[in-house]
Order: structure tokens, then sequence, then C-alpha cells
């Protein structure tokens, strides 16, 4: 049974490819026949009983069936279970049977398993007139018998009297009736080698009392012996042509599995088995030589990347440092724009003051650009701190409102607020929250042309979800995907109109995780967009 556990570990190894791997490496199928030489055909079906793949030694089988989804291998390993058939023929004489396991994915990977060489030695054991030799596996079932006939039709001992006294040893039985209602003289012993099959030979007691009781002991005793010999020596030969270097294979198969490539599998013959073994030799040889380049390869990317992270560091401390240089000139630019306007050095004309103007609102927005890349270098640089206290959502909000109606008079647009009741405070960052919400209020704005804009706060479940809803352009399923990312806007045609840097919201997320929170977007082409974030309320709860 040794050898079907094998021939099962190689299967179950199949079936954990998918059928993209198998397309594109159509080879790795006929691995298994090189490690196991009875393996006659295997398919790989999907759980839907189509092929993805299959191969054969010789004409196929179980490939050219069209019940393939009416079989009992199929439905029973697709059910979950590694099933093993009973002793099956091909149209050709070819004894066989199937082991069928379960895929991953509900798919079944089956082999076709030959029993011819098992059927050719018991075939030779005859002896006598009337000697019979033949073998049982484990539960009693007929494997290989000197008449085919009785193997086909699926012949049982399990519940005969001598099945259990025959299975205890090489011992002989006298007098009893075997399984074909013949009174018989019967001797057992094991195959071994791995396998829970046993021989047993018989031969007919008319024919060993066809003298006398002295003959016929003498007679019994010496085809009893012949018949032990020779299924010692068949024994043997078995052992020592197939199931000892078939051993040797599956140590050396287990060495290198567990990664010693180092290995080599002694070849002792030139047959199939030893073919196989040349070929796992050559496979190490090739698995050493390709996990060295691989860990070359290795060693380059750890250096690129140690390479990259360092520039990454440099970058970001670069433009946080020339970020905040950039700011002290312009806040005075913006400063003294404020002057003139206030008239303190004296009133300026309506055209002077339309310039003075247009360079004061020039500046803050570029003011607002430099602040976004500043904030992200930080974030970037692991310079980003949060100053934690409470925060009471219902002033927050009133607070976001107060500030950003200004933006609303040029449009023909409502701001709602909707604030749950008794909603408990947070622990954050009340100016980096106030920065994240007047971002998405001010996106919303940008980008609807008349409607409604809400914003809302409500508990769900552990958190606080704060809301910012529009009834603008909205986005498609392609923008989403990208949204978040640095640097990148929904529409470059609207890019103009928002004059922005496609920092706003990259920033937003990240300050949003700081706080151990989330950020996501809902949105439909032409009828809005709603953006969400959630914030762990159990913190402030617990802080209160």
């Amino acid at each position: 049974e040794e050898f079907i556990q094998h021939i099962q570990e190689s299967l179950e190894l199949l079936a954990t490819l998918d059928h993209e791997y198998l397309a594109s490496n159509p080879l790795v199928i006929e691995y298994p026949f090189e490690q196991h030489p009875a393996l006659l055909e295997i398919v790989r079906l999907d759980a839907a009983g189509a092929m993805l793949a299959k191969s054969a030694r010789g004409e196929a089988l179980l490939a050219n069936l069209f019940t393939l989804r009416q079989t009992t291998w199929f439905a029973r390993a697709r059910a979950g279970e590694v099933y093993l058939s009973g002793l099956q023929v091909a149209a050709n004489g070819e004894p066989y049977q199937i082991l069928a396991v379960p895929a991953p994915d509900g798919g079944v990977v089956a082999g076709r398993l030959s029993l011819r060489v098992l059927w050719e030695v018991v075939a030779g054991l005859g002896f006598g007139r009337t000697g019979q030799a033949y073998v049982i596996d484990q539960e009693g079932r007929i494997v290989a018998h000197s008449n085919p006939d009785v193997v086909f039709a699926n012949t049982s001992i399990q519940d005969r009297p001598e099945f259990n006294s025959l299975l205890e040893g090489a011992t002989i039985s006298r007098g009893y009736e075997n399984f074909q209602k013949v009174r018989v003289v019967g001797v057992s012993t094991p195959i071994g080698a791995g396998t829970n099959w046993t021989v047993i030979t018989e031969l007919a007691q008319i024919e060993a009392y066809a003298v006398t009781r002295s003959a016929l002991l003498l007679l019994g005793g010496g085809m009893l012996l012949f018949g032990v010999v020779i299924m010692i020596l068949t024994t043997r030969l078995l052992e020592r042509l197939i199931f000892a270097p078939m051993e040797r294979l599956r140590l050396g198969e287990e060495r290198i599995g567990r990664g010693d490539l180092s290995h080599r599998i002694v070849v002792t013959q030139q047959n199939e088995i030893g073919m196989v073994s040349e070929a796992f030799n050559e496979m190490a040889e090739q698995l050493g030589t390709r996990e060295k380049e691989l860990a070359a390869q290795a060693e380059e990317l750890r250096v690129a990347k140690e390479a990259a992270d360092t520039a990454n560091r440099a970058k970001s401390t670069f433009l946080a440092n020339m970020s905040h240089e950039l700011r002290t000139p312009l806040n005075a630019v913006i400063g003294y724009s404020e002057i003139l306007l206030m008239g303190i050095n004296g009133p300026l004309n309506e055209e002077c003051q339309e310039d003075v103007q247009a360079i004061r609102d020039n500046g803050r927005h570029l003011l607002r650009l430099i602040s976004d890349v500043l904030d992200l270098a930080k974030i970037e640089a692991g310079r980003m701190s949060l100053v934690k206290e409470l925060v009471y959502v219902s002033t927050l909000i009133d607070e976001i409102k107060t500030a950003n109606m200004g933006l609303l008079h040029k449009k023909p647009i409502q701001l709602m607020i909707e604030v749950e009741e008794g909603l408990p405070p947070l622990v954050g960052d009340h100016l980096r929250l106030s920065q994240v919400l007047t971002n998405l209020l001010s996106n919303a704005v940008k980008f609807t042309e008349h409607g409604t804009i809400v914003l809302r706060a409500y508990r769900t479940g552990d958190k606080v979800a704060l809301e910012v809803e529009d009834s603008g352009i909205g986005m498609s399923e392609e923008s989403l995907e990208a949204i978040f990312e640095e640097f990148r806007q929904v529409d470059p045609s609207q890019a103009r109109r928002a004059q922005g840097t496609g920092l706003g919201l990259a920033i937003s997320r990240h300050l949003i995780q700081m706080h151990g929170g989330e950020i996501d977007v809902r949105s439909e082409l032409g009828k809005g967009s709603t953006f969400t974030i959630r914030l762990p309320l159990e913190r402030a709860e617990v802080r209160i």
C-alpha cells in the first residue's frame, strides 16, 4: 500500500496547481510517470468535470470517457474523499485501479494504476493439478489470482473463517473449505516491503490424499513447502527488483523534498525505476543551481531596495526643507498684499486693487499647494505627529460649516448638516481632522455645479462615521481605483478647474490611518460621490 500512498501524494501535489499554471507548464503533469512506473494515465478536472490537463502512458482511457461527471470516482473525490476503486480491466485486458483525490478548487485529479506486474507473478505460481495462488488486500479482497475470472468477480474472503487464521502467519490450515467450496490445505505469507497484501497458496485435499495418508502428508507437505519456497523467492524477487529500489527512491525523494539538494539517489538498475532515479538526481542538480541563482538575485534586490529607501528618505527630507523655505517668503507676499488691500499705505484704484487681490488669492493657493507637499513629505519621512485631544464632533462640524460658507456663495448649492445627537467625543488631532473634512468639502464644492452637499456624523457600532455627500459629477469605477494615490486626479480635463496637486485625498487617507481609522468612497458617474471616514470610538470612551 506504500506505493499507493506515494502515487496519492504525487496526485495531491498536482491538485494544488491551478489551470493557468498547468496551461503554461504542460509538461508538469508528465513528472509522476517518471516517479511511478505503475501509473498509466492522469487527468485533471475542474469542479464541473471539464478537462484541465491530461496525459497517458500509451492509450488514454479516463480522458476518453463521455460520462466523466457521472463516474463514482469523480463524485466521491469532488465531495472531498480520497477514492481508490476496485480492480477494473480495460478493453485491451490491462488490469487497473483508479485513484482519485480532491483538488482545493473543487476539482479532481485521478490516476489509472496498472496491476499487470502483480498478475503476471501470481499467474506463474501454479503447482499440482489443483494448486492455486492468490493475493488478498488488508480487507480480504482478492486483487490477483492465477485465474483472472476470480478477480473480475470482485471476490472477497473477509467474512470467511480462514481469513483471520491465515493472516496470523505462515500457518498450515487442515481441512478448511475455501471460498470456492473446495476442501483445501493452505499457507499464507505477507508480501512485506510496505504493503498490507498477503499471498495465499492452496491445494485441494482430494489431490493431497490421492494415494494414502502417508503419501498425502508427504505430498501435501512437499507441495506446501514448494509453495512456501516459491512465495519466498517471489517475495525476495519483488523486493529486490521493485520494492527496495522504490524505497530508495522514496527516501531520496523525501530528502530532496526537505531541501537537501546535494543528495543523490543511488542507481543500481538501468530500468524504469533507475531512469526515474536519474531524473530525480538531474532535477536536484538543476534545483540547486536555480537556488543559488535566486539567492544572488535576492541579494541584488535587497541592495537595490536599501538604495531606493535611502533615496526616498532623502527626497522626503529635501521636500520638507524646501517647502518650509518657500513658505516664509510666500507668507510675506500674502501679508504685504493684504496690507495694500487694507489701504494702510494709501487707497488703491480699482484696477490696482484687482491686481493685488489676484496676487493675494494666487499666493494663498500656492501656499496651500506647498502645505500639501510639506505634509506629504513629513508623512513619508515619518515626522508627522498628532496632537491628541478631545474632539467634540458637533463643534468640529460647526467650525467646518462656518469656515467654508464662502465657498458656496458663487454656486446654487445647499449645504445640509446631519449630526446624530449624543455622539461621544473622539480622541484625536482637532486640526488634522478639520483639515481632512475641509479638503473633502472643498472637493465637493469644486465638482458640484448645483444641488446639495450633506455633511453628516453618526455612530456605527464601535466607531463614529463622518460623511461628505455631494450631487456632483461623480466618478467612474476606473477612477475610484486610483482616487487615493499620490499626484493622481480623477480626470485630467478637470485638473485645471480643481487647481490642485492631487495630494489632498492621499494626505487625508494617511491622516485618518494615523488616527486608527479608515476612509473610503462610493460614487457613480453623473450622480455624485460620498466619502466616509470611520474613526474608532473605544479609545475616546476609555480616555473620557
